[in-house]
Parts: C-alpha cells; sequence; structure tokens
C-alpha cells in the first residue's frame, strides 16, 4: 500500500516541481530535497523505530546546507540540514571528496555521461588540503570528542569543496563555501 501512496503523491508533487522549474533553481532545489526528506519519513512511520536507513546522494544533498553558502546565501536547504533538524545527533551524514582521479558525468544538462579526468581541485578548498596529508584514503569522524580539538577547528575554517553530481563542467563550478565540521559529521577524502 506504501508503494501506491508513494506513486499518487509522485503523480502530484511532479506538476509542483515542473512548475517550479520557470521560476528559478532555488525553488525546485527545495522542493526535490523536501521531497526525499518526506519520502524518507514515510518509510521511517511504514518500517518502525528500529529501521536505520542509509541515504546515497550527493554531498550537496546529505551535508547540512545550512554549514554551506547553499543556505547562508540562496536559502537552501536539503535532506541533510532537514534530518538533523528533525532526528539531531541521530542524523549522521558521510560526505566524500577526492582531488585527482575520474568521475562520470555529463558537461551540460542536456548531455551525455562522459568518463572525464578531473582537474586538480581549486588552492585553498578542503579536497587541496585533505590531499596534502599524503594518505591516500582515509576516513575523519568530525563528531565532538572523536576528531582532535586542533584539527576541528582548523577544519571549521570556510574553505572551498567541490560538489560533483549529474554534470562536471570544470573545477571552478559547482562549489560553495562551506565548514565541514558542521556540513558532515565524517569524511572521506
Amino acid at each position: 500500500m506504501l508503494k501506491d501512496i508513494q506513486n499518487a503523491r509522485v503523480v502530484r508533487d511532479a506538476e509542483q516541481y515542473y512548475k517550479g522549474m520557470y521560476g528559478g533553481r532555488d525553488e525546485t532545489w527545495n522542493l526535490r530535497d523536501t521531497y526525499m526528506f518526506e519520502t524518507l519519513t514515510r518509510l521511517l512511520e511504514h518500517r518502525g523505530r528500529d529501521y536505520k536507513p542509509i541515504v546515497w546522494s550527493h554531498n550537496s544533498h546529505v551535508g547540512d546546507a545550512r554549514a554551506t553558502s547553499m543556505g547562508w546565501s540562496k536559502e537552501e536547504i536539503n535532506i541533510g540540514h532537514l534530518c538533523k533538524e528533525r532526528f539531531g545527533a541521530q542524523a549522521l551524514s558521510t560526505g566524500t571528496g577526492t582531488n585527482t582521479g575520474t568521475v562520470a558525468a555529463a558537461q551540460d544538462w542536456d548531455g551525455n555521461m562522459n568518463i572525464m579526468e578531473l582537474q586538480a581541485r581549486l588552492p585553498g578548498s578542503y579536497e587541496e588540503f585533505m590531499h596534502a596529508a599524503g594518505i591516500d584514503l582515509f576516513v575523519l569522524d568530525l563528531r565532538e570528542g572523536r576528531c582532535g580539538k586542533g584539527l576541528r577547528e582548523i577544519l571549521k575554517e570556510k574553505k572551498l569543496e567541490g560538489f560533483i553530481g549529474l554534470l562536471y563542467i570544470d573545477k571552478s563550478k559547482h562549489v560553495e563555501r562551506l565548514a565541514v565540521p558542521a556540513q558532515v559529521t565524517s569524511g572521506v577524502p
């Protein structure tokens, strides 16, 4: 029955979303992430309190928008923000990033997917900072008491972070200024 109700909501909400596309990116962004959050809460209600879902999405969706220029200047919300408001410390979010490598993305909204080499990330970005550590793979648990105070203070400095999603144009596009410990609870650079 949940499936049928969700399908009916998708049809109803799609009209609002497509109308919003004419109004601008911020409105449709907020609608889309609100729908994701509402779907998550319906699943939680349907499955019961022992259900522990994992939401796999881009950093721009799962990281708390209030800790980024998305939230500061554009008044955008995201599923990470809504989960932190509703579930507090029970909502854990892991951000991922890289300084080099390849990405599967399109170069414009109507484009085909391509495998592309990433350009080295922007100077002063979190990706460059993490790359300078000289460790290939690591996970940072950024929660209070789990990460050294000195490192947390350094990471609280607002830096650029590149958001790579469906589109990858160049390293200067899709970047936000943010404070990582306020955005995510752990990171996989």
